[in-house]
Order: C-alpha cells, then sequence, then structure tokens
C-alpha cells in the first residue's frame, strides 16, 4: 500500500511538471504558433519526462514503455473508428464552410495532430492510465483527476467567467468520455488520439468559426452526433466482449 501510495504521488508530481511545461512554455520560452523548433523542444522535454518516470516506475525498455502507454496495439482500429465516428463532423464542416486559409501552416499541424497526441499520451496514457491500471485507483476518481487538469488546460480559449466555465465543463467531459474510450476498446490510446485528432481536425480545416472547446450550434450539432456514434457502438461492442469499466473498477480498481 505504502509504495502504491508513493508511486501514484511520483506519477502526479511528475505530470504536474509536464503539465506546467505544456501550458507556461509560452511564458517559459517566449514561443510562437510559428517557433517550430521552439515548440518541438517543449515536447520533447515532456515525452522524456514521461519516458524517465515511466523506467524508473516499472525498470522498462523502450519497448514495454510503449506498451505501459498503450501505443503498441490498435493503431489501425483507432483510425477507423475516429474516421467513421467523426465523418458527420468532417462532412457537414465541407459543406458548410470554406476550406481555411492557413490550412497548410504549422499552427494547424500543430491544433490537429501534435496537440492532440500529446494530450492524449500525457493526460489518458500516462497520468489516467498509470493510476487507474498500475495503481489500482477506480476509474471514477483517476478520470476525475486527469479530466479536472484537462478542463484547466484549456481554460485559455475563455475570455470570460461564463465562457470559462462552459470551457471547462465540455473538456471535463471530454476527458471523461475519451478515458472511457480508451479502456472500453481495450486500453488501446489509438482510439482516443484518433477521435481527437479527426474532430479537430474538422473544426480547423475549414473555417468553421469555433471558438474553442464550447463549439457553435452548427458544429455542437454534429459533435453530438460523432459522441452518440461513439457510445453507441462501444456500448454494443462491450456487451459482446465484456464491460472493462464496471462495478469492480469504478472506485477502487479490484480489477487490475
Amino acid at each position: 500500500m505504502t509504495k502504491r501510495i508513493l508511486r501514484s504521488i511520483s506519477i502526479v508530481i511528475s505530470f504536474l511538471l509536464c503539465f506546467y511545461i505544456m501550458e507556461y512554455h509560452l511564458a517559459i520560452l517566449n514561443l510562437t504558433k510559428d517557433n517550430v523548433f521552439e515548440i518541438i523542444l517543449v515536447y520533447l522535454f515532456i515525452a522524456i519526462i514521461i519516458t524517465v518516470s515511466i523506467y524508473f516506475l516499472h525498470k522498462l525498455n523502450i519497448d514495454g514503455i510503449i506498451t505501459e502507454l498503450s501505443l503498441n496495439k490498435g493503431f489501425s482500429k483507432g483510425l477507423l473508428f475516429g474516421f467513421v465516428a467523426t465523418l458527420p463532423m468532417t462532412v457537414s464542416s465541407a459543406i458548410l464552410f470554406k476550406f481555411s486559409n492557413n490550412i497548410f501552416s504549422f499552427y494547424t499541424l500543430f491544433v490537429v495532430f501534435i496537440g492532440p497526441v500529446m494530450e492524449e499520451i500525457l493526460f489518458r496514457g500516462y497520468l489516467f492510465g498509470q493510476l487507474f491500471r498500475r495503481e489500482r485507483w477506480g476509474f471514477i476518481p483517476a478520470s476525475i483527476i486527469a479530466s479536472i487538469f484537462f478542463g484547466i488546460g484549456h481554460l485559455y480559449q475563455s475570455h470570460n467567467l461564463l465562457s470559462a466555465a462552459g470551457t471547462f465543463l465540455v473538456t471535463f467531459m471530454g476527458s471523461a468520455w475519451f478515458a472511457w474510450l480508451y479502456i472500453e476498446h481495450n486500453t488501446n490510446l489509438w482510439v482516443a488520439i484518433w477521435l481527437h485528432v479527426l474532430m479537430n481536425l474538422s473544426w480547423t480545416i475549414f473555417q468553421t468559426n469555433v471558438p474553442g472547446a464550447i463549439g457553435n450550434n452548427i458544429t455542437n450539432l454534429f459533435r453530438l452526433i460523432t459522441i452518440i456514434i461513439t457510445v453507441i457502438y462501444t456500448i454494443r461492442y462491450s456487451k459482446k466482449y465484456g464491460f472493462k469499466v464496471n462495478k469492480r473498477n469504478l472506485l477502487i480498481n479490484y480489477s487490475s
């Protein structure tokens, strides 16, 4: 028990270091969206912290670390799942909006791919995944702590108290949703990664004028359709192969 508590504290502290670097890298390194080298440097540093942390926690080689982060399997399944689920968002944006003027910019690459991939690895694969899968935190407490920081990390998109509350609520629920999908699909982080990437893609390469995570009426309608698709499919999938999130691991993970 004592070792598990110490490991949990170590995981949270290393996460907080990564979170601080991720959220305040503009202030620390005076970055801009076009400063490619420094942005890559920041995210490389975060990847090193995660890698070193898992190495000292479990004494794993690089293949073991990749497996520990749930990146070793399900790439194609995650891509197919994300592609089909986000079709309503992508098709509706293509029909209703024009292409963005900065579609080929580094900013688009960052928002669509680099940011979502690193967020899923850090928040779901590392913080939530380690606490839930390794340290026997229940799904509820593990997803709550990850979702709180995920929500805080998106507050920069808000401009007043009301929009801040809306942004936090939307991203908090989105984080819990991604965590649920990640576990139900046999701890396949690529399901969450590709869903996150392709959702951002549908909003970014077209002129949707989405005001951050809150969205607008049109994009939210098709986002809701995407969410419903993922929930219905995942429930049907889990009924067939067994629910991974269940009463044995809601508060304490007795099944790990």
